[in-house]
């Protein structure tokens, strides 16, 4: 290798690198980054290592979008919430879409007149997307018994753990976007209660970034190359500075009201088969 070659691979950006940015643009796009070491077991927001719900955040958001939930009926919703009813994580994630989705409708209380109210309870609210809080935490580790893995970014809304991201290097043929997918679907063998709430993956070298869900196989996994009015396009340009293809799936997919549009509208589940879209 000559000195040129080894000056190029030098600076060719690793993973690390392509993390730092897309937690800069993804605090442009409003959401908070932080460290996942930060809100890990013992910090007060996540309760043990293979449960990755910020529960302060999902309490608050209850308490706040549900203004008239007496104390008790709070916790009761989010308890349901947060705790799966089976290790299967297909059916699993479809009923936590339906809590994100039409609310939670199981939590019964009685008032202070002695009448019985059954609400549907919100956690997280669609239509206004400032009133959600939103988090982009990397390597975030989730350890299940011998099993310890570190996701490389996981996107939150109201404590709840609604994308990951997965990142390689471009250029490394024993990290692309085939490998990063078989990552995840092994993360989710291992972790199912971890990707419950999970609506989005995305696997990105930095150059190319693909789209799709915990169960959707890796040929079926797209570029996102629309612009805001359905046009298709090969790069984004924002202040005359052209990005990569990572950010303009960040563009395109994490804009906070399209990221909320896309887990109410545009995710289906098959019965039929175990894929999601």
């Amino acid at each position: 290798m000559t000195h040129e070659d080894d000056g190029r691979e030098n600076h060719r950006p690793h993973e690390a690198d392509w993390e730092a940015l897309a937690l800069d643009e993804l605090g442009e796009l409003a959401w908070e980054p932080a460290p996942g070491n930060a809100f890990a077991p013992g910090s007060d927001h996540r309760k043990s290592w293979d449960d990755l719900i910020l529960y302060p955040d999902l309490r608050e958001a209850v308490e706040r979008l549900n203004p008239s939930l007496p104390p008790d009926a709070v916790r009761e919703a989010v308890a349901t919430a947060a705790t799966p009813a089976s290790q299967d994580t297909y059916e699993e994630n479809r009923t936590a879409h339906e809590y994100l989705t039409t609310g939670i409708r199981s939590v019964t209380y009685t008032d202070a007149f002695g009448a019985e109210h059954n609400p549907t309870i919100r956690l997280v609210d669609l239509d206004d997307p400032d009133a959600n809080v939103y988090r982009a935490l990397n390597q975030v580790t989730v350890i299940d018994g011998e099993k310890n893995r570190r996701f490389d970014i996981v996107l939150y809304v109201n404590g709840l753990p609604l994308a990951v991201l997965e990142l390689k290097r471009a250029g490394d043929e024993d990290a692309t976007l085939q490998t990063a997918h078989s990552q995840v679907t092994r993360y989710v063998e291992e972790f199912p209660t971890a990707f419950r709430y999970n609506a989005l993956v995305l696997l990105s070298d930095g150059i190319t970034a693909k789209y799709g869900t915990p169960f959707t196989p890796y040929e079926h996994f797209a570029p996102w190359n629309t612009d805001e009015f359905g046009n298709r396009v090969d790069v984004l340009e924002a202040e005359g500075i052209w990005d990569s293809g990572q950010n303009l799936a960040l563009h395109g997919l994490f804009t906070q009201p399209r990221f909320l549009s896309l887990v109410r509208s545009f995710v289906n589940f098959v019965p039929s088969r175990r894929m999601k879209r």
